[in-house]
Order: structure tokens, then C-alpha cells, then sequence
């Protein structure tokens, strides 16, 4: 769920998505601001450890430069568990553990497809999307955005489309 969420193509660049980046470029060009994100799990990571999160030019270049540095050092599976174990799920719940444990009362093996949806749902802004678990209810973007992984999941053959079909059900009761 956190692949196809997060950085579909991660295990196919080399730290950066040259396509995500044109795009996010156009846009950013459109809008006349800093609108849309285009970093990888890597890149990520480096800005999360090594920089700070100012949106600027600078720091992006940076974060381009170390992310392939990191990607030439470290394998795909490290990278990964760095992300998982250092990102912010919620106020207060940093890594895949703890937000296994808060959101859901399990392991992070013992999490179903939607489960995991949901987590990687919260990723862009915890603190403001995880405003369906405090509900115990999905709000509609929360709905659509878990329907969505769900559906790259199965696109990506992390579902077969049995699976695909139970999983959406309901998450929260």
C-alpha cells in the first residue's frame, strides 16, 4: 500500500523519478508556487534524516544530490525500513510500528490490504487525515484515497481482484 501510495516506481529509479519531477515542474510552473511534490521514498528519507523541510530550490537540489548518493550505498530494502520506521502516522506516532499498534491494536504483519490503505492514506498529513479515526468514521476523501490504493494495488498484482473486492468493505466501523 505504501509503494503504490507513496512512490510506485521505487524499485525501477535510482532515487529520483524524472517523470514525477517534469511534472510536478509544470505544475509548480502553472500554479506559481511550490504545489506538488514529486520525492521519492529516498529522497524522503534524506530530506527527513539530513535536511530540513523548507520548500526551496536549494533544498531540493540537495535532497536530488544525497538521494542518489544514498541509493548508491544503501540497498532498496534499508531505504524502505528507514521510511517506514521514521515516518510520522499521526500526532504523537512515529513508524510503522507504533502506528500498527495505535490505529489498529497489531503488528504490521498482521495488518489486512485496507489497513495498510488506510496507513498510507495518512502519510501526505497525518495529523490532519487521521481525523477518520478519531470519527471511527471514513470521511469521503479518506474513502476514495483507501479505494484508490486498493486499486493500484490489485493494477500492481499486490491484489488479485477477489482480493481487491473483499478488502473494500468497510475500515472503520
Amino acid at each position: 500500500a505504501i509503494l503504490v501510495s507513496e512512490d510506485w516506481a521505487f524499485y525501477q529509479h535510482n532515487g529520483y523519478d524524472a517523470n514525477q519531477i517534469k511534472e510536478a515542474i509544470k505544475e509548480d510552473w502553472e500554479e506559481g508556487r511550490f504545489a506538488r511534490g514529486a520525492s521519492t521514498i529516498t529522497q524522503q528519507v534524506v530530506r527527513n534524516v539530513f535536511l530540513d523541510k523548507d520548500k526551496n530550490l536549494w533544498r531540493k537540489i540537495k535532497e536530488l544530490y544525497l538521494a542518489v548518493r544514498i541509493e548508491d550505498k544503501v540497498g532498496k530494502r534499508k531505504i524502505l525500513e528507514t521510511y517506514m520506521n521514521i515516518a510520522e502516522w499521526g500526532e504523537g506516532v512515529f513508524g510503522i510500528n507504533a502506528a500498527a499498534r495505535h490505529y489498529f491494536g497489531k503488528r504490521p504483519a498482521e495488518l489486512t490490504a485496507r489497513e495498510g490503505a488506510f496507513l498510507a492514506m495518512l502519510l501526505p498529513s497525518p495529523k490532519r487525515y487521521s481525523q477518520s479515526f478519531r470519527a471511527k468514521k471514513l470521511t469521503s476523501y479518506a474513502r476514495r484515497t483507501v479505494h484508490s490504493i486498493l486499486s493500484k494495488m490489485a493494477q500492481a498484482k499486490y491484489l488479485t481482484d477477489d482480493q481487491l473486492v473483499a478488502e473494500r468493505g468497510t475500515l472503520l466501523s
